[in-house]
């Protein structure tokens, strides 16, 4: 562990397709180094990841998500080869929402 010049940044679209549905686009980049390369395993660090999600309203509580993200990883070190690393990640969610007033 040490300290790091790290540099992110994120950007994110979503889109209301109807009433019921919506799709968003994110896209995530970081990019660390470390300030004493002497004292860390990986000199630099840089990843990325985009993902797509649909969303959609099935009733007046309940919706269902459905996300899928590609992922990217580079370690950079000064002693080993270059170590990437992608990942496919996929999720579906199913959301209830309920609510009580309070004092009733």
């Amino acid at each position: 562990l040490t300290a790091v010049d790290m540099t992110t940044g994120t950007a994110s679209i979503r889109r209301q397709l109807n009433r019921s549905a919506s799709v968003a686009l994110a896209a995530i980049y970081g990019d660390s180094r470390a300030l004493d390369q002497a004292s860390s395993t990986f000199s630099e660090i840089k990843s990325a990841s985009g993902s797509l999600v649909w969303v959609q309203r099935m009733g007046r509580d309940f919706s269902a998500t459905l996300g899928y993200a590609r992922d990217y990883q580079q370690q950079l070190a000064p002693t080993v080869p270059g170590v990437n690393i992608y990942h496919n990640r996929g999720w579906i969610t199913l959301n209830d929402q309920f609510t009580k007033p309070l004092g009733r």
